[in-house]
């Protein structure tokens, strides 16, 4: 939840920091935005990895998706 949360701000200021920096047309905004775009698409990534490491093992995969929060 707490990742999930981090996502969801961090999504909300590349929202707000795009539309200020295109009404002001402000390269270092937009800029800005793009960096914590990046940012939000490393959490999500790393959304996934949790949510596949928390898979219970099969016969075929003895331990799971753990290996691939690494």
């Amino acid at each position: 939840r707490t990742l999930l949360a981090g996502i969801v701000l961090n999504a909300g200021f590349v929202l707000a920091e795009s539309t200020i920096g295109w009404w002001a047309n402000s390269a270092a905004l937009l800029a800005d935005a793009a960096h914590n775009l990046g940012d939000d698409l490393g959490l999500g990534l790393s959304l996934l990895a949790v949510a596949l490491g928390s898979r219970q093992p099969t016969a075929r995969l003895t331990w799971g998706y753990r290996r691939s929060s690494v």
